[in-house]
């Protein structure tokens, strides 16, 4: 299998990552749960990369888990339940067909975007848009086609350009929507 040089890289960064969280011992520094979650983030988007989706989808769900866990022990603590977490979980979920899961995590990231879009206005649209963007993808994949058009739509008028995720085409003929989703 051949891997280009940017997934080399994300792999390095990644595996370095989770080597220095083994070695995170405070200093002010985010706890190492946080920077654990992140690594298997990032590591999840890798994986998802190379097509190894059911890998990615570990790493993803475990990374989401530990800021569950981060979140709930420290309300207002640390940071926030990251709304890209949830949505690339989103993502991987629908790779591997679990739609009804895809669905939910990808309410949840809607969800999780639109507060800090009413916190910061200026500063999520195109996440909230991408998120968006998933959201309707879990629809036509649902053969809920309306709720699809919907997101899509919002998505469009937040980012005031056609919105979807990177390396995903939504072909409309008639009235079902072709999905071609490379994630």
């Amino acid at each position: 299998m051949h891997y280009d040089d940017s997934v080399r890289a994300a792999f390095a960064l990644s595996f370095r990552r989770l080597a220095q969280v083994a070695l995170v011992k405070g200093d002010g520094l985010p706890p190492p749960d946080v920077e654990l979650a992140g690594a298997l983030d990032n590591l999840s988007r890798a994986l998802g990369d190379l097509g190894l989706h059911t890998a990615a989808l570990a790493q993803a769900r475990e990374g989401v888990e530990i800021r569950r866990r981060q979140v709930a022990s420290a309300p207002g603590g640390y940071e926030a339940m990251p709304a890209d977490a949830v949505v690339n979980l989103a993502a991987h979920l629908l790779a591997t067909g679990d739609t009804a899961g895809a669905m939910e995590h990808a309410h949840e990231g809607v969800a999780l975007y639109r507060q800090l879009a009413a916190e910061s206005p200026h500063g999520s649209g195109p996440d909230l848009a991408n998120a968006l963007g998933t959201l309707g993808l879990c629809c036509a994949r649902a053969g809920r086609w309306a709720a699809a058009r919907e997101a899509h739509a919002e998505a469009t008028a937040v980012l005031g350009t056609p919105a979807c995720p990177p390396q995903t085409t939504i072909s409309w003929l008639g009235s079902q929507p072709t999905v071609r989703v490379r994630i």
